[in-house]
Protein backbone atom coordinates (compact mmCIF):
# COMPACT_ATOMS: atom_id res chain seq x y z
CA UNK A 1 0.00 0.00 0.00
CA UNK A 2 1.42 3.59 -1.00
CA UNK A 3 0.27 6.14 1.36
CA UNK A 4 1.55 9.75 0.57
CA UNK A 5 2.42 11.34 3.47
CA UNK A 6 4.12 14.54 4.70
CA UNK A 7 6.21 15.78 7.75
CA UNK A 8 5.38 19.10 8.77
CA UNK A 9 8.18 20.98 10.78
CA UNK A 10 6.87 24.13 12.20
CA UNK A 11 10.18 26.11 13.97
CA UNK A 12 13.63 26.95 13.01
CA UNK A 13 14.18 24.96 10.12
CA UNK A 14 17.84 25.53 10.10
CA UNK A 15 18.14 24.35 13.72
CA UNK A 16 16.90 20.56 13.49
CA UNK A 17 14.91 18.82 11.47
CA UNK A 18 13.86 15.33 9.74
CA UNK A 19 15.84 15.44 5.92
CA UNK A 20 12.08 14.80 4.45
CA UNK A 21 10.31 17.28 6.40
CA UNK A 22 8.65 20.76 5.25
CA UNK A 23 8.76 23.56 6.89
CA UNK A 24 5.86 26.12 7.61
CA UNK A 25 5.91 28.29 10.27
CA UNK A 26 3.08 27.90 12.65
CA UNK A 27 2.46 31.58 11.90
CA UNK A 28 2.04 31.31 8.09
CA UNK A 29 0.02 27.93 8.41
CA UNK A 30 -3.29 29.42 7.92
CA UNK A 31 -2.53 31.00 4.41
CA UNK A 32 -0.49 28.21 3.24
CA UNK A 33 -2.57 25.02 4.20
CA UNK A 34 -4.19 25.88 0.69
CA UNK A 35 -0.95 24.49 -1.18
CA UNK A 36 -0.89 21.16 0.76
CA UNK A 37 -3.00 18.05 -0.83
CA UNK A 38 -5.20 17.18 1.32
CA UNK A 39 -5.19 13.25 0.35
CA UNK A 40 -2.35 13.08 2.12
CA UNK A 41 -1.48 12.37 5.34
CA UNK A 42 0.70 14.93 7.48
CA UNK A 43 2.14 14.55 10.14
CA UNK A 44 3.43 17.90 12.37
CA UNK A 45 5.89 18.19 14.80
CA UNK A 46 8.10 21.02 16.61
CA UNK A 47 10.27 20.81 19.83
CA UNK A 48 8.16 19.94 22.27
CA UNK A 49 4.61 19.37 20.71
CA UNK A 50 2.68 22.05 21.85
CA UNK A 51 3.05 24.14 18.60
CA UNK A 52 2.76 20.95 16.49
CA UNK A 53 -0.98 20.36 18.10
CA UNK A 54 -1.50 23.94 17.23
CA UNK A 55 -0.85 23.52 13.86
CA UNK A 56 -2.99 19.55 14.06
CA UNK A 57 -5.93 21.93 14.78
CA UNK A 58 -5.27 24.51 12.51
CA UNK A 59 -5.04 21.59 9.83
CA UNK A 60 -8.27 19.73 10.85
CA UNK A 61 -10.40 23.54 10.94
CA UNK A 62 -9.64 23.73 7.49
CA UNK A 63 -10.74 21.06 6.28
CA UNK A 64 -7.83 18.35 6.43
CA UNK A 65 -8.76 14.85 7.66
CA UNK A 66 -5.68 12.84 8.39
CA UNK A 67 -3.65 14.94 10.40
CA UNK A 68 -1.73 14.16 12.96
CA UNK A 69 0.56 15.64 15.59
CA UNK A 70 4.72 13.84 16.89
CA UNK A 71 3.31 13.88 20.60
CA UNK A 72 6.53 15.69 22.54
CA UNK A 73 7.93 16.90 19.14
Amino acid sequence: MNMNKMLLYLKQYEKSHIETAKSIPQGKLRNESSELDNEEIVVTYCNKGVTGNAAQNILLGSGMKKVYNLSGG
